[in-house]
């Protein structure tokens, strides 16, 4: 099975039955060092000389062409130090039209959600295990060429600021979608898909797809050992 990597606080999953089931903590047990975010020393590992596991390929969306200017320079920024990557941008018509040739069983799903945060959130997830490669916000930027990040893992899945998971979730951890890259395909990306296709109906198409219950809920029966 390939292998995938959670960064900061390392997940390695190693079943293909994967559960990530969220830890309820009290006030007090907060303050336990376990939840201080460490300092990140080294560069991120990777290895040389063979071909990437991720595909260079760069996924961002937005509803339409007309990108506000504020996210310009960010966009920019991931061209600029990745000139040789293909760069795939998804709009509101695009992305249903993929919904629509690949996955068309989803489709009246995904034209009943409520919410278009709905549809950006569940289109992340589809393109990258359709076709791999790193998915990114409109607010992030780039500072390197991402090739080191593609060598060695076939998955990552960076995690939510340490702040988000403690004094919001009250959690050790939470991985975010804000960010990620993986290979097609990917067993990880594959049980979140399937996420999709079991906890959306017609009726119930409105439901929450935020970080948590995505990565959550798909999982049953987990086997995941902490590094």
């Amino acid at each position: 099975m390939s292998d995938v990597l959670v960064l900061i606080h390392c997940i390695i999953f190693i079943s293909e039955n994967i559960e990530v089931t969220p830890l309820r903590y009290a006030s007090h047990e907060l303050d336990s060092k376990y939840f201080l975010e460490p300092l990140v020393t080294e560069d991120f590992p990777t290895v040389i000389g063979q071909a990437p596991k991720i595909p260079h390929i760069i996924h961002q969306t937005f509803k339409n062409e007309f990108i506000p200017n504020k996210y310009i320079p960010f966009i920019k920024s991931f061209v600029k130090y990745n000139a040789n990557w293909t760069y795939m941008f998804w709009t509101d018509a695009s992305a249903r039209k993929f919904i629509s040739d690949r996955y068309p069983d989803f489709l009246q799903v995904w034209d009943n959600y409520a919410e278009p945060i709905n549809r950006a959130d569940a289109l992340r997830y589809f393109v990258l295990y359709e076709y791999g490669g790193v998915y990114a916000d409109l607010d992030f930027e780039c500072l390197r060429p991402l090739d080191r990040v593609t060598m060695k893992y076939a998955a990552v899945f960076p995690l939510e600021p340490f702040e988000h998971a403690v004094f919001r979730r009250r959690i050790p951890f939470c991985v975010n979608n804000a960010i990620m890259m993986a290979q097609p395909k990917h067993s990880f990306l594959r049980h979140i898909k399937r996420g999709y296709f079991t906890s959306s109906s017609i009726e119930g198409s409105h439901i929450d797809n935020k970080w948590l219950n995505i990565i959550v809920t798909p999982f049953k029966n987990a086997k995941v050992d902490m590094r």
